[in-house]
């Protein structure tokens, strides 16, 4: 299938120039990208950088939504709608208000769709499509394929070497350092704790470094 996944554009400001408001683009799009089966092509429309155009014929398109971009997204994906175009609606507006979403949508994703969005396309595919996905636990994100940044364009942003900085209980990382002990690395940060109502804790994470020299958690206990 042909899917496009679009990030509804926010409105210029007076004196903004549109292809500065936007420095380094959302992780969800490339994220859900990275775990679409490779037999689909895909491709990313971000409005934020470039023109978006409604006049085409994809398969599928996915619209990720921010309350504060939902008439916007709704727009996009009534326009594709009144074309017989398939539409699915995640995000974090979506996760809170799913039921209205589903005006806008032939199916909508509550929480992370890491693992529900797959799911779905095998459904769509074979016609049983649901109308809500939702997870049944979270997703362990060291467990993930990376994010396909491939499909941006980079000249369009200051940067898109975004970084995935919490999920689930691991909230709010910061004021993070780096030390070496025993010869090995360590990264040491405060985060507030999901699972523990929010408390304050201090995080000693050992780290290991990847090919291409980006540090990542090794696989070690807390």
């Amino acid at each position: 299938m042909d899917i496009k996944l679009i990030f509804p554009g926010r409105p210029i400001r007076p004196l903004e120039i549109r292809t500065k408001n936007h420095l380094i683009p959302s992780e969800t799009l490339t994220a859900l990208a990275a775990v679409t089966p490779a037999h689909h092509s895909v491709r990313i429309a971000d409005e934020n950088v470039a023109p978006l155009h409604l006049d085409d014929h994809p398969d599928l398109v996915g619209i990720t939504v921010h309350t504060f971009l939902a008439p916007r997204a709704y727009a996009i994906a009534d326009a594709y709608r009144r074309r017989c175009i398939p539409v699915a609606l995640g995000g974090l507006h979506v996760s809170g208000l799913p039921e209205e979403a589903l005006a806008h949508a032939d199916a909508v994703f509550v929480g992370e769709a890491d693992t529900t969005w797959p799911q779905f396309l095998r459904d769509f595919e074979r016609g049983g499509a649901r109308r809500i996905y939702q997870p049944s636990a979270s997703t362990d994100i060291a467990s993930l394929p990376r994010p396909r940044r491939d499909l941006l364009d980079g000249r369009r942003y200051l940067s898109t070497a975004s970084v995935t900085a919490t999920r689930g209980s691991f909230i709010g990382p910061g004021h993070a350092g780096i030390f070496s002990e025993n010869g090995k690395d360590w990264l040491s940060c405060h985060y507030y704790d999901g699972e523990s109502n929010g408390k304050p804790t201090l995080a000693i994470l050992p780290l290991q470094w990847t090919a291409d020299g980006w540090p990542v958690e090794a696989k070690e206990s807390r």
